[in-house]
């Protein structure tokens, strides 16, 4: 008694789709939306500019503080300048 039986799973196709892999059953080609990019990066932007007063100040390291913004500053300008790409194209 061999049974034809479906070994895929349906959620497969949701969680693909859902996190953006190909084969999903959004029918999109699998890329992240460019608004969830620019979301992560100004979170990381956030997130940088915290460990490095953090460190500085809570943990009372020398750091070259200026420095060290300009290099967030300059992604966070970079990250800005993507999302007024985003804007222009819609």
């Amino acid at each position: 008694m061999n049974q034809n039986v479906d070994t895929e799973d349906p959620t497969d196709h949701r969680l693909q789709s859902a996190i953006g892999l190909p084969g999903g059953a959004s029918g999109d080609s699998g890329r992240l939306r460019l608004r969830t990019l620019v979301l992560v990066r100004w979170i990381a932007i956030a997130g940088q500019t915290a460990a490095i007063l953090v460190v500085k100040y809570g943990l009372g390291y020398e750091l070259p503080l200026a420095l060290c913004l300009v290099a967030v500053g300059v992604s966070a300008f970079r990250t800005s300048t993507a999302g007024l790409e985003m804007l222009d194209n819609t």
